[in-house]
């Protein structure tokens, strides 16, 4: 079965960590798995996964091409991409999946419209991948993101309570829509653990609660908060470091 993974940028990230998380699992005997990176433009202080992606998937960085090929970029732009298309991104995109068929193609991410999978990307199924709750995030647009829906088969959100809000606002999708939760790499975890830390603030006996995300409403960091209320009314001491 040939899979495809569309991401406009593989800077680490919940959403790009899960996605890492995910190819690592998949069965390279079952599965022939290519991952097409839009806009990977370079970004202060961010760290990128792509040397991390397991060696079988064929990873494509359409901005590092173009970059590496500027001059036949510029011409294959000018003579197979419209004025727009080079505007969203590189040329080099529409060149790997052209002449490609998929039995799946994924759109990864709620923060830009899966136009590209739509119109680019010839696939037997396409699916759009959410990964928070988009009814209370600011800055989405539902005009621009569900332009394509009836190209899209499915929708997949990672979790119940964003899949059922979602579902209750854009009634169109319910047909379309399921949950898959987010693969976690435990035994990474795990390690992780247990390499020394310096702060000061886990120089204590206490135990320590880390939360490490963004403070987004659409995350629903409220139910950290309600968590942490009724340790306290249980009379559990510990720190919690944000």
């Amino acid at each position: 079965m040939k899979l495809l993974f569309v991401i406009n940028q593989f800077y680490k990230g919940g959403a790009e960590s899960s996605l890492l998380n995910l190819l690592k699992k998949l069965d390279k005997t079952k599965y022939d798995i290519d991952l097409l990176i839009l806009n990977q433009y370079p970004a202060k202080n961010a760290v990128s996964l792509i040397k991390s992606v397991p060696s079988h998937i064929k990873v494509f960085d359409a901005y590092r091409n173009s970059r590496r090929h500027r001059v036949i970029s510029k011409i294959k732009g000018k003579l197979f991409t419209t004025d727009e298309q080079r505007a969203e991104c590189a040329p080099e995109a529409y060149g790997f999946v052209r002449g490609k068929e998929y039995d799946w193609a994924f759109h990864i991410g709620e923060w830009w419209n899966p136009k590209f999978l739509a119109i680019e990307v010839s696939a037997k199924h396409k699916a759009v991948w959410i990964h928070s709750d988009i009814t209370r995030a600011v800055s989405f647009s539902e005009e621009e993101f569900f332009s394509y829906d009836d190209m899209i088969d499915k929708y997949i959100f990672v979790s119940k309570r964003s899949l059922e809000s979602c579902m209750d606002k854009y009634s169109f999708i319910r047909r379309k829509s399921e949950c898959i939760y987010n693969i976690l790499d435990v035994e990474n975890i795990i390690k992780l653990s247990a390499e020394p830390v310096e702060e000061d603030y886990f120089d204590t006996e206490l135990p320590v609660l880390v939360t490490c995300a963004n403070i987004r409403k659409e995350k629903n960091h409220q139910r950290q908060l309600n968590a942490m209320s009724i340790l306290k009314r249980r009379g559990v001491d510990f720190v919690w470091v944000n």
